[in-house]
């Protein structure tokens, strides 16, 4: 095990000429029509009727294909703690993706702040992950209906406004700062990558 983070893909965005870190994740995407039985559960359990296609980075439902074993994985992943199953290098990530058919790669960026034109392209929306990047708190911790109804999650478990969700990432933190998932839960913007 390295001892040191890897150097990061890092992209300047267009307008801004401030430098973003576009992390990836390879995942099995859990589909309606690959599991249409644990589609309407979870449709049932969360209420979230609107999702049409799951693009929330929570691992209970999209799990990752990635962990870190060979001296090449240690170099391509993000040498820090509960992040190892992302990837640092797009091209990283589409020879885990090759090797995994029927996976995706998701792009993301762990507090974002302003994203370019040309970004905007390819956003999704707004996930909120706890502290451990494991589980969303939009789609698998049973909904906060004093925080934000469910109506506000887009039809890929995510939300739209990046400012919506800080506020309420910041609501989570205080309202509900003895919950593990909520006292140290980050806002992660989610990217669909050309596969």
């Amino acid at each position: 095990m390295r001892n040191s983070r890897p150097a990061t893909f890092q992209k300047k965005t267009a307008r801004e000429g401030k430098t973003i870190e576009m992390l990836y994740k390879v995942i099995n995407q859990f589909k309606k029509e690959d599991d249409v039985e644990s589609w309407n559960n979870y449709i049932k359990f969360s209420g979230l009727s609107q999702i049409e296609e799951f693009c929330s980075l929570d691992s209970n439902l999209n799990d990752s294909v990635f962990t870190p074993e060979s001296e090449e994985d240690w170099k391509n992943c993000v040498n820090e703690d509960c992040k190892f199953n992302m990837i640092d290098k797009i091209d990283y990530a589409k020879k885990i993706l090759h090797n995994h058919p029927g996976t995706r790669i998701f792009g993301l960026v762990i507090k974002p702040q302003n994203i370019s034109n040309t970004e905007a392209e390819k956003l999704l929306g707004y996930d909120i992950l706890d502290g451990y990047y494991s589980n969303s708190l939009l789609t698998n911790c049973g909904g906060f209906p004093d925080i934000f109804p469910n109506s506000i999650i887009n039809q890929f478990g995510l939300l739209d406004d990046r400012m919506k969700a800080y506020e309420i990432r910041d609501k989570l933190k205080s309202q509900y700062s003895e919950d593990a998932h909520a006292k140290e839960c980050e806002v992660v913007a989610v990217f669909s990558i050309d596969q």
